[in-house]
C-alpha cells in the first residue's frame, strides 16, 4: 500500500459515494523498497484513528511477496507444500499403484502448485530458490520413477 498520505479515509474514492471501503482489520500496509538502509517507521492511519497493521510480507493471490519484492518466502511455502504431497506420493507408490496414476498424482498436485503463476515470479528468484524448485522435480523423476518414461 502507500506509503503517503499519512491519513486514509475509510473510503478510497473519498466520501459517502465511495465504492470500494477499506476493511482494517484484513488491510496490512508493505513498504517496498531496494535499499537495505531504508526504513519506514510511519504508521498509517485512517480516517476514524484505526491503525492499519505493518506487514514484511504479503500473500496476493496466492504468491507471497516481501518487502524488497522478492519471492524467497513464496518458494518455501512451495516447497513445504510439495515435500508433504511427495509424501503422499511414496505413500501411494508403496500400496501399489500403477507409474500411470502416479505421473497423473504429480502433475496435478505437485507440478500444478509449482507452475502457478510462474511467468509473474520465476524470473525473478535466486538461483538458490530455482535450485530448490528443480530440486522436487528431480526427486520426483530420478529418486521415484526411474522405470516410467515421461
Amino acid at each position: 500500500f502507500l506509503r503517503s498520505p499519512r491519513y486514509f479515509s475509510h473510503s478510497i474514492l473519498g466520501g459517502s459515494k465511495s465504492f470500494m471501503i477499506l476493511n482494517a482489520d484484513k488491510t496490512v500496509i508493505m513498504n517496498v523498497s531496494f535499499n537495505y538502509k531504508t526504513v519506514f517507521d510511519e504508521n498509517v492511519v485512517l480516517s476514524d484513528d484505526t491503525q492499519l497493521k505493518p506487514s514484511d510480507n504479503l500473500k496476493f493471490l496466492g504468491i507471497t511477496v516481501d518487502e524488497r519484492l522478492s519471492f524467497s518466502k513464496h518458494v518455501d511455502n512451495l516447497i513445504s507444500s510439495c515435500n508433504s504431497r511427495l509424501y503422499l506420493l511414496r505413500q501411494l507408490k508403496v500400496i501399489g499403484m500403477n507409474s500411470e496414476g502416479l505421473k497423473q498424482f504429480y502433475v496435478a498436485n505437485i507440478r500444478s502448485i509449482l507452475s502457478y503463476a510462474s511467468p509473474a515470479w520465476f524470473c525473478m528468484l535466486s538461483q538458490t530458490d530455482k535450485d530448490q524448485l528443480e530440486r522436487i522435480q528431480t526427486i520426483f523423476l530420478n529418486n521415484e520413477f526411474r522405470r516410467s518414461p515421461f
